[in-house]
């Protein structure tokens, strides 16, 4: 993750906490955690096909030009 990424992250949860202390519920810490375990699921899955990707390609590179 980016330390953009982070950084929302954190203020979302920091907006959750103070929602849920004015209301006095933990829906919406809740909701925070789920929305973020599926953010970094999707985030895992995308970085595997990029790596996935350049493995590929660096292979096909080495067949083409040979290891030098």
């Amino acid at each position: 993750m980016t330390s953009t990424q982070i950084i929302c992250v954190l203020l979302g949860l920091i907006a959750t906490i103070l929602l849920d202390i004015l209301c006095g519920t933990l829906g919406y810490t809740l909701a925070w955690l789920f929305a973020t375990s599926l953010l970094s699921v999707s985030l895992s899955i995308y970085y595997r096909e990029q790596s996935e990707r350049m493995e590929r390609r660096l292979r096909d590179y080495h067949r083409k030009y040979g290891q030098k």
